[in-house]
């Protein structure tokens, strides 16, 4: 990998201002002299080294085909020389018009200079292999792209920053010093020479390892709304206003409304954001029997993502008394976050309303008119009710483990435990001493100070090309 030199399209493919063609590795400069002719005084064009590229520059040029020497686009060009670059090798970045066929030329051109098409998350991955970044930051790279909101992009902005691999680096540090010591405590117990008393000992272990473990572990599973959004299904029996609901909360009409039953006959899914957490509402077809084949896959779709589903907006229609079907579903959703939602109370008895509100008997119960609005922002607020607030995120400075991250986490806190249950027991000094070095290398892997190189393969192939 270190002798070959890489190229790929860095810009999302389509119409656009801007197309950029990375190209990173020992050879980038001199496939920039191949394929890009410098502008000089006068709007004269220059091919030489009378003017060698200077690192961190900007030049404007143009590049040409090197076999048939034809024009193909205007552009800039940027030589960055290593160590100074993201990669740690030289790179040059080409950025030209956008569109599929100018940037597939300019790349066929860097490719017959001498360069290889990269694999997908190729260039951080090199970042990474070069110690430009550590594991934990390769990964934030994708977390910032897939962002699905504000308080996500918070979140992989500090993970760049590195602020989990000084968290981790810490807490293995102290473990690799107090696994020193546990050695001499347990090899000299029969005398009095030693610095620190087993009861000492644990304690540090409990107090300086073990609960910032756990407060990375929490981290994680306060943050994961923000990167992963949450599953909110909307559910109820056919004509009861699911879907005017869903096009409410999104402001658009996304699914079709009608007085005829089972109009929705599969998951019709659509994104929202309130006060920075992002939610994937799900709309469901109507819960009911049905002789029509094409229906009763629909409701068997429907009750698949209810029982997947954390989070439940039940919807009931306040313009009649409560059908034995709907106690018996609603019974079945205590066990779930529901929020039961009285509909169409706009053209609904208030004495009907109250008196579905008694029946009911559930935490979570709003009268809404999902034609009209009236009850969205009661709504909306209700539905951040136990989610922690994005300015929470902020209080997190120890860093906010993804879920691969927080595993191993997990992993080596079990494994750190049972060292202290063996050292407390006196158990041999071999059983905790490898406990404790198992723990040891677990740590090592959420950052990649532990080398390896099928989980370095995977993490990496999630990355896009150009990457």
């Amino acid at each position: 990998m270190k002798h070959s030199t890489i190229a790929a399209i860095s810009t999302p493919l389509g119409p656009g201002g801007i197309g950029i063609i990375r190209i990173s590795g020992p050879e980038a400069k001199d496939i920039l002299k191949r394929v890009f002719i410098r502008a000089e005084k006068g709007s004269s064009f220059h091919r030489g080294e009378s003017n060698p590229f200077r690192s961190h520059r900007v030049y404007y040029g143009k590049i040409i085909d090197p076999h048939k020497g034809r024009l193909i686009d205007e552009a800039l060009a940027i030589y960055m020389k290593a160590p100074k670059s993201f990669t740690r090798e030289d790179v040059v970045e080409l950025q030209s018009h956008s569109g599929f066929v100018v940037l597939d030329r300019i790349l066929n051109a860097v490719i017959d200079s001498g360069a290889l098409i990269a694999e997908p998350g190729e260039f951080t991955k090199r970042a990474f292999m070069n110690g430009r970044i550590d594991l934990s930051q390769a990964e934030a790279v994708i977390d910032m792209i897939n962002a699905p909101c504000e308080a996500a992009v918070y979140m992989a902005s500090q993970q760049m920053m590195g602020i989990l691999k000084e968290s981790v680096d810490e807490i293995r540090s102290k473990m690799i010093s107090l696994r020193a010591q546990l050695e001499v405590e347990l090899e000299f117990s029969d005398q009095n020479e030693t610095q620190m008393g087993k009861d000492a000992l644990l304690e540090s272990i409990q107090h300086e390892i073990l609960q910032k473990i756990a407060r990375l572990v929490q981290n994680q599973k306060e943050a994961a709304i923000y990167r992963d959004g949450v599953l909110l299904s909307i559910a109820g029996l056919p004509n009861v206003g699911k879907s005017s609901l869903l096009n409410q909360l999104v402001q658009k009409e996304t699914a079709i409304v009608s007085e005829v039953p089972g109009t929705t006959r599969d998951i019709v899914r659509e994104y929202l954001t309130i006060r920075g957490v992002p939610i994937v509402l799900c709309d469901t077809a109507g819960l009911h029997d049905s002789l029509d084949p094409i229906e009763c896959l629909g409701v068997q779709k429907a009750r698949k993502q209810i029982q997947e589903s954390d989070n439940i907006l039940f919807v009931i229609d306040a313009s009649r008394d409560l059908l034995e079907e709907e106690k018996v579903l609603i019974e079945s959703l205590k066990t779930k976050r529901t929020l039961f939602l009285i509909n169409k109370i706009d053209i609904a008895d208030k004495n009907r309303v109250k008196k579905l509100e008694g029946m009911i008997q559930q935490k979570w119960v709003l009268p809404i008119s999902a034609k009209t609005g009236k009850g969205i922002d009661q709504l909306k607020e209700l539905l951040l009710k136990g989610i922690v607030e994005s300015d929470a995120i902020k209080q997190m400075d120890a860093g906010i483990p993804n879920l691969r991250q927080r595993q191993l986490l997990d992993k080596a806190y079990k494994q750190i435990s049972q060292c202290v249950q063996d050292v407390s027991k006196e158990y041999t000094l071999d059983r905790a001493s490898e406990k404790l070095n198992d723990a040891i290398d677990t740590l090592g892997s959420v950052c990649g100070t532990r080398e390896r190189e099928d989980l370095y393969d995977t993490i990496f192939s999630q990355f896009c090309i150009g990457k």
